[in-house]
């Protein structure tokens, strides 16, 4: 099985990739140099490839494949984020403010839960088993 790189080891490519200083990027992972240094040491470990040009002295070079790597660290970052950003909106209580045909075109059903038709008791049963809530609407 293969170990795959750790979102913490992305980041840390792709600053060091923006960045080209390894205590600059560093502070920007919020890390020390040597947590940076050792995740990316790891990185080329798991991957048995070498990243970064080590015979370029201090400066930060990254080998063909290294700027192949950013690119697709990138690539996966971003991919984790809209996961999370998902998420993040699937547990934001959905809003019906109309009925308006376009609503619930968008939505793909409307939802009337009025005391008018289904009656006040009804509406409070809902709202408490579901965790909707529920308002009358007067017309």
């Amino acid at each position: 099985m293969t170990i795959l790189p750790s979102p913490q080891q992305l980041r840390y490519l792709v600053s060091l990739s923006e960045i080209r200083h390894f205590g600059r990027a560093a502070q920007a992972c919020a890390v020390t140099q040597s947590t940076l240094s050792a995740g990316l040491l790891a990185l080329e470990r798991q991957l048995d490839a070498n990243i970064l040009d080590r015979a370029a002295g201090r400066h930060v070079v990254f080998t063909p494949l290294g700027l192949d790597l950013v690119a697709r660290a990138r690539d996966a970052l971003t991919a984790l984020e809209s996961l999370a950003e998902a998420a993040s909106a699937a547990r934001e209580p959905m809003s019906f403010a109309s009925t308006s045909p376009s609503t619930c075109a968008k939505y793909g059903a409307c939802v009337c839960a009025c005391d008018t038709c289904v009656g006040s008791a009804a509406s409070r049963a809902l709202s408490r088993t579901s965790g909707a809530r529920v308002s009358s609407v007067s017309k």
